[in-house]
């Protein structure tokens, strides 16, 4: 996974305020030291599991990349009725394809396989008591620089990081910008 940085929290905490949208959601708003990219699905945790995972991650080579996030939406989640999944979603700049196909491309050779693509989101509830129309928001620049290795917890919900790898260094330059007119 990818964790925004405290200041890209501040700025997506300023819009859902601005908008009210953290009102709107209530109890059912993720906090924001769990707000993340995923780029892959879960798996079982294991010792054995864990020790291969960290292998292929210290393995990875892929370059940072800077995504935009642009807008909110609030949709169904496929096959959970009353599910309402809102989220920021991104750009999708061609590293961050590249990164997502690395990583399910280290997860087949643990077998796992149909570990479909992810799109640049993230998810800010899971149980939005209503369904929200696409929102353009002022754009936020998202440099990920760094995935994350972690073990969810369930009690209370978070993240516990159990390694991380810096991705190779780009300038933020070209890469970005395009997607900032």
């Amino acid at each position: 996974m990818a964790k925004p940085s405290p200041d890209v929290c501040e700025q997506m905490q300023r819009i859902l305020a601005t908008e009210g949208w953290d009102r709107q959601l209530g109890e059912a708003l993720f906090d924001a030291q769990n707000w993340h990219q995923s780029l892959s699905h879960p798996l079982p945790y294991s010792d054995a599991l864990r020790n291969r995972l960290l292998d292929i991650g210290s393995r990875i080579d892929a370059a940072a990349f800077t995504t935009v996030l642009n807008r909110v939406r609030g949709s169904g989640l496929a096959g959970q009725a009353d599910a309402i999944h809102w989220a920021f979603h991104a750009t999708r700049p061609p590293a961050f394809d590249a990164l997502v196909k690395t990583i399910r491309d280290g997860l087949q050779t643990l077998g796992l396989e149909g570990m479909p693509g992810h799109s640049p989101h993230v998810t800010i509830s899971y149980w939005a008591p209503t369904r929200l129309a696409v929102q353009k928001i002022a754009p936020i620049a998202w440099r990920i620089e760094e995935l994350l290795l972690v073990e969810t917890c369930s009690s209370p919900y978070r993240d516990r990081t159990l390694a991380s790898w810096p991705l190779r260094p780009v300038p933020a330059g070209l890469e970005s910008q395009r997607e900032l007119w």
